[in-house]
């Protein structure tokens, strides 16, 4: 009996609680320390036929690893934005692991092996939330992938056009990211009862009674705002800045009313293919073939990697050497949609090669 009235005493204090908002930790929950789960899981796989370009930046290289530890890549996407990379195993836990990125069919190299996240431009296909209800990413929106779970929930990071918050944690099903070089253009609603800050920073609240922000906006340039609501010294507002849109409250000595209403894929620039080239030939592979990568040493073969029939390269003759108990030389994709790492060379069995008229 004493111990049944003192879990009562327990269930009345917890049910009891506050009925304030606090606010809200726009950055990944860290997990348990006791977590045992495994570092990368199967739930969420991503089909894509391109990374897609972000306006304004430069095409992002990513390295294949032949596992999540390997130190050294396999070879270098030099081109993401032409580059089918079926992803799958995401990690768990953000930064923790690299993704399985398999490629191939491109007529270049097949190969199944790992690539880190960073730098790695996937989409949203449906508006996905940050704070439910009242801060999120829309539809259409460049994401960060950050990691997945067995049930194909993932966490992925946006970036915002403020000063502050720079970007944040949204999240989503994996069903709902696409990984495409361009996505359809968004359509934007008209602003009616626009409003705007003239105060340097501003905080966003759940409810007019809400005792703390769920966030606070540092903008770095005049934030249009669409009135819904007043109530005491609040006002209901919602906003569509870049990528972002939120529906929350702000005070309104912090809003000031004013007259009249108020990144999506652009073209993206991509290396012409090289023409010509001093002491190499050009040619054609006539089967698909082993891979060989050297670095300091002689050529080795990349367990499971493959040259794919039809793929155009530019190869010298005159630098043959022997790997295998075969005469291999080396070449580059003549479009250097793959790479070598840093320092290293490329290789194929010379007589799989067919010099081109």
């Amino acid at each position: 009996m004493r111990v049944r009235r003192l879990l009562l005493v327990t269930l009345l204090v917890a049910c009891g609680g506050s009925s304030r908002v606090n606010e809200v930790s726009l950055s990944l929950p860290t997990p348990s320390a006791t977590a045992t789960t495994p570092a990368t899981l199967l739930g969420c796989t991503i089909v894509g036929t391109g990374e897609r370009h972000r306006e304004g930046e430069e095409p992002f290289p990513f390295r294949v690893y032949a596992s999540e530890e390997a130190h050294e890549p396999v070879f270098v996407i030099d081109r993401p934005h032409v580059a089918h990379v079926t992803w799958s195993h995401f990690p768990e836990r953000a930064g923790r692991g690299r993704a399985r990125a398999a490629i191939g069919g491109q007529a270049h190299v097949r190969y199944e092996g790992f690539a880190d996240l960073y730098g790695r431009t996937f989409t949203a296909t449906t508006r996905m939330d940050s704070v439910d209800g009242h801060l999120w990413a829309h539809a259409g929106s460049p994401i960060d992938m950050m990691s997945a779970s067995s049930r194909g929930e993932i966490f992925a990071s946006v970036k915002t056009p403020f000063k502050a918050p720079t970007s944040v944690v949204v999240h989503g099903n994996c069903a709902s990211v696409i990984y495409e070089p361009s996505v359809a253009s968004r359509e934007r609603k008209p602003r009616t009862n626009t409003m705007t800050s003239d105060a340097p920073s501003f905080r966003l609240f759940a409810t007019p009674a809400a005792a703390r922000p769920f966030t606070t906006i540092t903008p770095s340039s005049p934030v249009l705002l669409e009135l819904v609501e007043r109530k005491d010294e609040f006002v209901r507002v919602t906003a569509d800045e870049g990528n972002i849109g939120f529906d929350a409250w702000v005070l309104a000595s912090d809003v000031r009313e004013i007259s009249g209403g108020g990144r999506l894929g652009g073209a993206h620039s991509t290396r012409p293919p090289i023409t010509h080239l001093d002491g190499l030939n050009i040619g054609h592979v006539t089967r698909d073939t082993p891979l060989y990568v050297s670095t300091n040493d002689a050529p080795l073969a990349v367990q499971g990697a493959f040259v794919e029939q039809g793929a155009v390269v530019f190869f010298a003759p005159a630098s043959a050497t022997m790997a295998d108990g075969r005469d291999v030389v080396p070449f580059d994709f003549e479009d250097r949609f793959i790479v070598a790492p840093e320092g290293g060379r490329l290789w194929i069995a010379k007589d799989v090669v067919s010099s081109k008229p």
